[in-house]
């Protein structure tokens, strides 16, 4: 990870509040509520995968990282495709080649890479083609 500014450090310490998948139009829409009780809404389109876990009564985010605000060295970008294409018991849904693609494609910015990394509750990674913010 280089230390370029990351336009999401406002959200430190906000917390998620909703999420809705609107899987047919592939869209993915989230409710933050920052600690100054500020609301953010984004949604990010074009949805080719994504991955929640521990969404419970208060998720608090630590730090956002966005492939477009903060550049991810290729190992980081390698863990968060392969999480993100993951179940719970750790079994990889796709292919090691279909990960190098994504991976490949983040860094070439055809796809973008938006995580939540928590610091209570839910963690979040979408792969995804624009944002809408």
């Amino acid at each position: 990870m280089t230390n370029q500014a990351n336009q999401y450090a406002e959200l430190h310490d906000a917390e998620l509040v909703s999420v809705a998948h609107e899987k047919k139009d592939k869209k993915i829409s989230l409710g933050l509520v920052c600690s100054d009780g500020s609301e953010v809404s984004m949604k990010l389109c074009g949805v080719k995968t994504i991955r929640i876990t521990d969404y419970v009564s208060q998720n608090i985010v630590s730090r956002v990282l966005h492939s477009e605000s903060i550049q991810l060295d290729r190992v980081a970008l390698n863990q968060l495709v392969t999480w993100a294409n993951s179940l719970s018991d750790g079994t990889c849904l796709i292919s090691r080649e279909a990960a190098d693609a994504y991976v490949s494609d983040i860094q070439t910015g055809a796809l973008r890479l938006f995580a939540i990394e928590p610091s209570w509750g839910a963690e979040l990674v979408c792969i995804y083609t624009a944002e809408e913010r």
